[in-house]
């Protein structure tokens, strides 16, 4: 126990000494520009420690490169010392002298940072830069100089960082900046889709013929009134089995759904009491406006498949998500909102009878409305069944989909009722003939037979009186 309180203080002295790193300089290049002149040049650098802290100055020096690899010293400067993860920005200035005028010649900046008794002395060198050395007499334009993305330095004003792309650990910090930007961008698109691009509420209204005063029951306005509360949609049971009601968008050409705009979408499980509100869902705006592109266009059975398909993925798998297994056997309701201008738009009721199982049309009428606005609202309920007893909760999740793309794939045709082919003539009985003969007999003991009955009968025809002599 001694010995590992011993290491423990060991390692707590000596931690510090070996994490301290020892520090790195890495001098670059900025720019250049001429005195007026022409007998001085100006070279800006910067210089940026990738490394641990120091106290030491350092000394930086300009030094010609020549082709043999000559190391002209042309003037220093000193630094003083620069905290780790800084920045220091500095400027040679030198007099041309002796240097070949209108020839480019090559420099480098080196910085060399004193030694201790432990460490030697630390020289680093940035990359070999070019400098024209300009002729007398000549225009004194400044150099162009170049730029801090061609000697490897990215600036970064708006933060005030400058990023040397030739360091991997500074270009990892550029990275991490420019996944914070985009990750911060993409915060702030989603708050503003959520504050200006909401989900469309489905509403709280009632048709334009819901106000209008109720007829007498027993003429024909007052039961074309009450078979209006059982049209709840544009579906027709083709084979029936009872008297149905349906009803009917149309546009003012007559086409289905002509000028009517889809405005919501819902899904909510009902029961006894009405809706169940927990259980509620509704379609995005990007849903409704599919949907709505749908009902415009002349689809066939496939195309319209595949324009329902990704609204019932999206209303089912977010269903699923409001559902379990305890409610999973109440009916839903499936309930589409539209919106229509007055008198671009028409309300159309069908009532149908059942023959031999197929609907023969018994009256079509348009309602009587009261139109307070421009705008006309009107919706579809459409029912879909819950968990079947015969099915598991897994069944019924994977038939949700498909029927709720069966549900809004009616939505988008309606069935044309026609009616049926009038019946063939009755098929007549075959012609009357005589009747034929039977055969003769030949068996003597038949006409035996026969010959005994008959001489009863004469016998019996003897004794009985007749009517006169009563």
């Amino acid at each position: 126990m001694r010995r590992l309180f011993v290491f423990l203080i060991f390692l707590l002295f000596i931690f510090p000494t070996l994490s301290q790193a020892a520090p790195d300089y890495r001098p670059t290049k900025v720019g250049d520009s001429y005195s007026p002149d022409l007998d001085a040049i100006t070279v800006s650098y910067v210089i940026r420690n990738v490394g641990g802290t120091t106290t030491d100055n350092a000394t930086a020096t300009l030094t010609w490169v020549q082709a043999n690899n000559t190391r002209t010293p042309l003037v220093n400067a000193l630094v003083g010392p620069i905290a780790p993860d800084s920045v220091y920005s500095g400027e040679f200035v030198f007099i041309v002298g002796t240097l070949p005028r209108g020839e480019i010649i090559n420099m480098q900046i080196e910085i060399r940072l004193p030694g201790t008794p432990n460490t030697p002395p630390i020289t680093t060198s940035s990359e070999l830069f070019s400098i024209r050395i300009p002729l007398l007499g000549e225009s004194p334009t400044p150099a162009a100089p170049s730029s801090a993305s061609d000697n490897g330095i990215l600036s970064l004003p708006l933060i005030g960082l400058q990023i040397d792309t030739t360091d991997p650990t500074q270009v990892l910090i550029l990275i991490g900046i420019i996944i914070s930007g985009v990750l911060l961008l993409m915060i702030v698109w989603l708050m503003l889709r959520l504050l200006f691009q909401r989900t469309p509420s489905f509403g709280t209204w009632q048709p334009p013929y819901a106000t209008m005063p109720p007829h007498d029951p027993n003429t024909i306005y007052g039961r074309r009134q009450l078979w209006q509360q059982h049209a709840q949609n544009n579906i027709i049971q083709i084979p029936c089995r009872d008297v149905q009601a349906r009803k009917v968008l149309l546009g003012t050409n007559g086409q289905f759904l002509s000028g009517w705009k889809i405005l919501a979408i819902r899904m909510t499980q009902y029961d006894m009491y009405g809706r169940v509100s927990r259980s509620e869902v509704l379609a995005s705006r990007k849903m409704v406006k599919r949907l709505n592109r749908a009902a415009h266009k002349q689809l066939d059975d496939k195309k319209r498949q595949q324009w329902a398909r990704p609204v019932a993925k999206y209303l089912s798998k977010q269903f699923k998500k409001k559902i379990n297994a305890r409610s999973a056997m109440l009916p839903i309701a499936l309930d589409v909102r539209f919106q229509g201008h007055h008198g671009e738009v028409r309300i159309v009721f069908e009532l149908y009878d059942c023959q031999q199982n197929y609907p023969h049309r018994l009256d079509q009428w348009e309602p009587e409305m009261t139109v307070i606005g421009k705008n006309i609202y009107e919706s579809y309920t459409y029912t879909i069944f819950g968990q079947h007893g015969t099915e598991n909760y897994k069944d019924f999740r994977r038939r949700l989909l498909a029927d709720v793309e069966s549900t809004l794939m009616q939505l988008l045709h309606l069935v044309t009722i026609t009616p049926p082919k009038p019946n063939q003539p009755p098929i007549q009985p075959p012609p009357q003939t005589q009747p034929t003969p039977p055969p003769p007999d030949t068996n003597p003991n038949l006409k035996a037979v026969q010959q005994s009955i008959s001489d009863e009968e004469s016998d019996l025809g003897d004794t009985v009186p007749h009517q006169s002599d009563r």
